[in-house]
């Protein structure tokens, strides 16, 4: 939990596997103690979802159909590792892609392309 959110029973949630920081109403909190780090929370997070936890994005590029591929480094692994994967909604709730563009706002319009191509044609 991140804190107190705007609105009267409302709390700042941070979701382990992307991330995002989101409000959600209290009454869809559930109490879960625990002496494990929130890294090692974030792992377990992503083994139970099947997923390799992002550690940061570290490029991208353009395919020729227009759509853009990030650059990957997951958690984790080595640099010879990372990978590159479609952009689409999931990736576009990265914490790691806001510091991506905060660190690149030269390719903030190229995002916000791609992003209307995603959300106009309905795909996931």
């Amino acid at each position: 939990m991140e804190g107190k959110g705007e609105h009267p029973n409302t709390y700042r949630v941070r979701d382990l596997v992307t991330r995002c920081v989101s409000t959600v109403h209290a009454d869809r909190l559930v109490r879960f103690e625990t002496d494990l780090s929130d890294t090692e929370l974030e792992r377990i997070a992503a083994f139970e979802q099947g997923e390799q936890p992002v550690k940061e994005i570290v490029g991208h590029k353009k395919k020729k159909n227009g759509s853009l591929e990030l650059l990957i480094r997951w958690e984790g692994l080595t640099p010879d590792e990372d990978s590159y994967v479609p952009y689409n909604r999931y990736y576009d709730q990265l914490a790691a892609l806001d510091d991506y563009l905060v660190a690149h706002p030269e390719h903030e319009a190229a995002f916000a392309a791609a992003k209307k191509k995603f959300r106009s044609s309905g795909r996931r």
